[in-house]
């Protein structure tokens, strides 16, 4: 059975100020949805760890006829060759464009990325 070590010490890492049960909630969305497109791109073997957080901050975006101001999240993942180097993918965010619109399309995250 494969699976990648993140989150290790669990979601609250992730999320910055205040835990609440609505952004734990959503980060779990955001981090199913991220690695859902990672395996049907076929890379989830490839990649060592791949994760969500939801960032301090929030964007403007516009959703049919109206504006959002929602949470906006960040997607890493890295490759390693020995458990002491970390490399980022390059090519896990250019895989990650269905993924991107999947991520927008959830209640209060207005962009992933």
């Amino acid at each position: 059975m494969s699976r990648h070590s993140f989150p290790g010490p669990g979601l609250a890492i992730r999320i910055s100020g205040d835990i609440t049960k609505e952004k734990l909630d959503l980060l779990r969305e955001v981090d199913a949805v991220y690695l859902d497109e990672i395996c049907k791109a076929g890379r989830y073997d490839e990649i060592w760890q791949a994760f969500a957080v939801l960032l301090p901050v929030r964007t403007v975006g516009v959703m049919g006829d109206g504006r959002t101001y929602d949470l906006a999240s960040a997607l890493r993942a890295v490759t390693w060759t020995d458990g002491m180097t970390a490399r980022t993918t390059t090519r896990s965010s250019t895989r990650f464009r269905g993924g991107s619109q999947r991520g927008s399309s959830m209640s209060a995250v207005g962009s992933t990325g």
